[in-house]
């Protein structure tokens, strides 16, 4: 048998030799025995170290000298208070978490109050609330030092949700650990009064009513005061008033701001299709398309709702419709916070005979986010996979500019947006 020789260089072929720091590191560092962290976990606690000290110490007591049950009372006494105290202090207390709003936006500070009631005539110490905004989570959220015997204490927070939804989603719980943490005693709070959070939206022009108007402005109209359209008469200024509005040679006659009065933008009555398919349910709740897709759809929305447009929005098999006052578009978007992707089992129907204006569609498509614009006489589909995106979300980090520039613009100047 002919004998094969390595070279020095010839080892680093193989498996990489191991230091002498770096096996003493990872003997120190490696868990060797994963299977035992289950039946271990428990030592880890403080109720655990205190169990083994008071084992420890009974064994001295028994086998060493007397002084060991000393340490074993002290340790039992601990356990003893650890346990007992929080119990007692969790039943004297009452908690009612309220928010001051019923409805909230995403990203948008919502003012909530947490009113504590101690019936016990000492002090409660360390109470904890859980954030109502976390879904149930187990992360603390408020944190209190101390609530007086016989008093009521009341707390103000700004809570800032970041997806849309029914809040609190779980159960608000306050609970104590004081004085060890060794357990964490809790009760359910009140929740009388619930806050629906909308999903994000960002402001849109007015559209063109069919694509045979490639400008973006709607139609005009003189039943309404706006900002677009032609003059027709002037008024007092007002915040937010631009000064390409303002009517100079009223201004200096009456030596106040005076603006001009323009006509309002009306559009035609729009049907929005969110698609909504069950193999894109994977990603939970958060899914950061379906979400945008949402907030794009709830935007397109209030653009129509905006400019006294009728608007149905498809979410799936979920039909939400917003007439031309503010109620209506509240409970259209009352329906989008409470979507739930999870329970739609059926889709939207693939043909669509009665819409009447403008039909958008929305979909998801190889993580792009597909606009499609379809004029009435082409509205038999709703879905159309095979016609060109009227506008492209490529990336999440930019949206509402995305869409902004294709709503203006579109394919008119050859821009692609995304």
């Amino acid at each position: 048998m002919s004998r094969i020789e390595l070279s020095p260089g010839a080892r680093s072929l193989g498996k990489p030799q191991r230091s002498w720091a770096e096996w003493v590191s990872w003997i120190a560092t490696e868990d060797h025995c994963e299977w035992a962290n289950q039946y271990v976990a428990w030592f880890r606690t403080p109720l655990g170290v205190l169990v083994v000290g008071a084992v420890s110490s009974l064994l001295c007591g028994l086998y060493v000298a007397p002084q060991g049950y000393v340490l074993l009372a002290t340790i039992v006494a601990v356990i003893a208070i650890g346990l007992a105290w929080p119990l007692v202090a969790i039943r004297g207390v009452r908690c009612r978490f309220t928010f001051d709003t019923r409805r909230g936006r995403e990203g948008q500070p919502c003012r909530a109050k947490l009113s504590v009631t101690n019936r016990w005539p000492w002090p409660v110490w360390g109470l904890a609330v859980n954030d109502p905004l976390l879904a149930g989570a187990d992360e603390t959220g408020l944190a209190l030092a101390r609530i007086d015997g016989w008093s009521t204490a009341t707390f103000r927070c700004d809570l800032t949700p970041t997806v849309r939804g029914v809040y609190p989603q779980a159960d608000v719980a306050v609970g104590t650990g004081f004085p060890f943490g060794l357990y964490q005693a809790s009760r359910r709070a009140e929740t009388p009064r619930r806050i629906i959070v909308w999903p994000q939206t960002f402001w849109l022009p007015p559209l063109g009513a069919t694509q045979s108007r490639p400008h973006w402005r709607g139609a005009i109209t003189d039943n309404r005061a706006g900002t677009e359209g032609t003059r027709f008469g002037v008024r007092d200024h007002r915040a937010g008033d631009s000064l390409r509005d303002v009517h100079w040679a009223k201004t200096a006659r009456f030596d106040r701001l005076i603006v001009s009065e323009r006509e309002s933008a009306t559009v035609e009555d729009a049907t929005v299709v969110v698609e909504i398919s069950p193999n894109q349910h994977t990603h939970g709740r958060q899914d950061p398309s379906l979400e945008w897709r949402l907030r794009i759809a709830a935007s397109v929305c209030e653009s129509f709702a905006a400019h006294h447009g009728h608007v149905d929005l498809w979410l799936g098999g979920t039909k939400l419709s917003a007439g031309r006052s503010q109620g209506d578009l509240s409970r259209l978007l009352d329906g989008v916070a409470r979507f739930d992707p999870a329970a739609e089992t059926q889709q939207a129907p693939k043909r669509l005979r009665d819409v009447s204006g403008v039909l958008i569609s929305i979909a998801a498509e190889d993580e792009t986010i597909v606009l499609r614009r379809h004029s009435p006489q082409t509205a038999a589909s709703a879905r159309g996979a095979s016609q060109p995106g009227w506008i492209e979300v490529g990336s999440f980090d930019d949206v509402p500019g995305q869409v902004l520039l294709g709503w203006r613009y579109g394919k008119r100047r050859g821009r692609r947006v995304g």
